[in-house]
């Protein structure tokens, strides 16, 4: 089932997958193959740092059993590429399906993260982590599809500004995310050290109270369709303290949507746009204020910055 470079396979027996994946790993392969099946995680499967390696698990799926900690890990890639099949958590674990972590000092650059699925339970968990908590992720690619049944379905964890910890220049694809308290926060938990990453996301706020975009970082540029499937009770946007420079193109329309957005950044620099114009923004030469629906703008003693909230259209 298991294929490490210039080896034969390496038969599961259907055990904990773990014991197998470490003494392939421990054979320091540059290329490693799991073939299509189903493989059992009883405790978290940890990618040591790697430069110029490849995996291809497309057709795997990684059960993780236990209710508390990560089903996969990544300590760090160079030039690399992780080719990711389902992660599930089927009892709903704590964790991340997919967590991406380096220490200080270990690089996290210029790699290509893909998945097929990351699916948990009961709104337990997340789903893609990625987390420059210790050093700096910048410059990849992440790619996926159907993450769902998560607390979160994608977290970006602020940076430190120490030994190069933040995250910035990321390009993330993620063409559909659901049914999670929140399918994409960028911030954990505001947005310091995380700017100038690029999104193509597919998101459906589809649960009750449930909110499908959360940020607090900068400079982000952010393709968008967006449902909010959930009712009225969920928001499609959230910008959050801070939050500054962020562009959104979302569909569908505005008017015709419905989707809304929330705006507690205190900022005039956010600009969201769909096919018709602008709907949030800003004029750069005079700083007016510009909002293409109905909504209500909170401004004391003259101060620039604002809190906004923007119900649907009826």
């Amino acid at each position: 089932a298991v294929a490490g470079e210039g080896s034969g396979y390496t038969s599961y027996n259907g055990s904990d997958f773990v014991n197998l994946m470490d003494t392939v790993l421990a054979t320091g392969a540059d290329s490693i193959e799991i073939r299509y099946g189903s493989y059992t995680l009883t405790r978290t499967l940890v990618f040591t740092a790697n430069s110029y390696f490849k995996l291809d698990a497309v057709g795997a799926i990684f059960n993780y059993t236990p209710t508390t900690g990560d089903a996969v890990v990544l300590k760090g890639a160079l030039s690399s590429r992780y080719d990711f099949g389902a992660i599930i958590f089927t009892n709903g674990s704590t964790g991340a399906a997919l967590h991406c972590q380096n220490e200080a000092g270990v690089n996290f650059l210029m790699s290509e993260i893909t998945f097929t699925m990351l699916k948990s339970i009961n709104q337990t968990g997340i789903g893609l982590y990625v987390d420059s908590s210790e050093e700096g992720i910048d410059t990849n690619y992440f790619m996926g599809t159907n993450i769902y049944g998560f607390n979160e379905g994608i977290r970006v964890a602020d940076g430190t500004g120490v030994s190069g910890s933040k995250c910035d220049t990321n390009w993330f694809y993620a063409s559909y995310v659901r049914d999670c308290n929140i399918c994409i926060r960028e911030g954990y938990p505001s947005g310091a050290y995380i700017d100038d990453n690029v999104w193509f996301v597919n998101v459906d706020a589809t649960l009750t109270n449930s909110i499908a975009i959360k940020t607090g970082a900068d400079k982000g540029y952010w393709h968008v369709i967006m449902g909010q499937g959930g009712g009225a009770s969920t928001t499609g946007i959230v910008l959050d303290s801070g939050a500054i420079d962020n562009y959104f193109y979302v569909m569908p329309p505005f008017s015709t949507g419905p989707w809304d957005y929330t705006d507690n950044s205190g900022s005039l620099t956010n600009v969201i746009k769909d096919a018709t114009g602008i709907i949030l923004g800003s004029s750069v030469s005079s700083g007016t204020f510009i909002v293409g629906h109905t909504g209500s703008i909170s401004q004391a003693n003259g101060e620039a910055g604002y809190i906004q909230s923007h119900g649907k259209d009826s």
